[in-house]
């Protein structure tokens, strides 16, 4: 089972694949960054994202996808729900982290590999980057929030007999190169559940790991087929860093492998470079130098050695209350407003 990162496709042929056919036949998990419509110029001109339906169509005729990950903060950029479900309906490809209500948006997405290796695959996104959560009656994503991934998982650990669970988190701030302490501190505790290993996403960079307790947390997977000088009236586009990108294998023998891309934006073409085991991966360890540190040493490295040190975003952390949670996401939804609204993009 390969999981990867942010796909957005706004037209057919808006970016292309250059992957081994042998990949292709794998089985894939991906993040769908965006509303499921029909493409137009008009959409392409606001401040959205989105995928086209025939763009992804087409991508399914030549990528094996088993599921859709939409727990993330385009999803509800264009219409709502109902208009995204009608097209994957007739896709015929399922998602998951996203509901009508908080029932739906909470329930586990099961598979198999090309092995017939069962996955039951858990689902969330953080309302502090934009993600909207559902609730009894509305919308929305499964919410990536301290007390819910805690529930959700003990629920899946106690029904489960043989499967292995993966939690695909949409967390931390865009650009940030480590992760919140919050998020490595949960996922180390639902790995102690039975989690089978941690996979985020979100950031649009590729991002360090960890193994706890012989298990995989890995932080950041980064794009993967999202062109830019597109959306946003070609206004979207992300640091030349960016342009590595990693999928991650779960093989049928439960080993990790790292399959790294790059990303050409003059060609506007993703190529597959090369792959590696996890833990022999000298780049990855090089952007894992938390790797062995305590919760207390993290927090205090991490202030020092953060991407967005200088840019008054709050730290979120595994001891703060559900009230300090609060406050620190309503001030990061203030500071975002203004900061589009200086950007034109509002």
């Amino acid at each position: 089972m390969i999981f990867c990162g942010d796909i957005a496709l706004p037209f057919i042929n808006s970016i292309n694949l250059d992957i081994p056919e042998y990949l292709r036949n794998k089985r894939w998990i991906v993040n769908l960054e965006g509303s499921l419509v029909d493409s137009s110029e008009e959409n392409l001109q606001k401040s959205v994202v989105f995928n086209d339906f025939n763009a992804i169509k087409q991508l399914t005729s030549s990528l094996k996808i088993s599921g859709f990950s939409i727990a993330n903060n385009h999803t509800f950029d264009i219409g709502d729900l109902n208009r995204s479900n009608f097209y994957f309906h007739q896709i015929g490809i399922p998602y998951f982290g996203s509901g009508l209500t908080i029932a739906d948006a909470k329930k586990e997405f099961v598979c198999e590999d090309e092995n017939s290796i069962e996955y039951e695959i858990l689902s969330f996104g953080w309302s502090a980057i934009e993600c909207k959560y559902a609730t009894a009656t509305e919308s929305g994503v499964n919410p990536y929030t301290k007390e819910n991934v805690l529930h959700v998982v003990k629920k899946a650990i106690a029904g489960n007999t043989l499967k292995r669970i993966i939690c695909f988190f949409h967390w931390n701030y865009e650009l940030e190169l480590y992760p919140q302490p919050l998020d490595r501190e949960l996922a180390k505790k639902i790995i102690d559940l039975g989690v089978y290993a941690v996979i985020g996403c979100h950031a649009h960079r590729v991002q360090g790991y960890e193994i706890y307790n012989g298990r995989p947390i890995i932080y950041g997977l980064g794009n993967f087929l999202f062109p830019q000088g597109i959306y946003m009236n070609k206004r979207l586009a992300f640091p030349a860093f960016s342009s590595k990108e990693i999928a991650v294998e779960i093989t049928s023998m439960g080993q990790f492998l790292i399959h790294w891309f790059q990303y050409d934006s003059d060609r506007n073409i993703v190529s597959y470079i090369k792959t590696e085991e996890l833990e022999k991966s000298k780049e990855l360890e090089l952007l894992s130098p938390f790797a062995n540190l305590s919760n207390k040493q993290y927090k205090k490295w991490l202030k020092q050695n953060r991407f967005h040190k200088n840019k008054l975003l709050p730290l979120f952390y595994y001891s703060d209350s559900l009230l300090s949670s609060q406050l620190k996401i309503k001030y990061i939804k203030i500071r975002h407003q203004l900061i589009l609204q200086l950007k034109g993009l509002k």
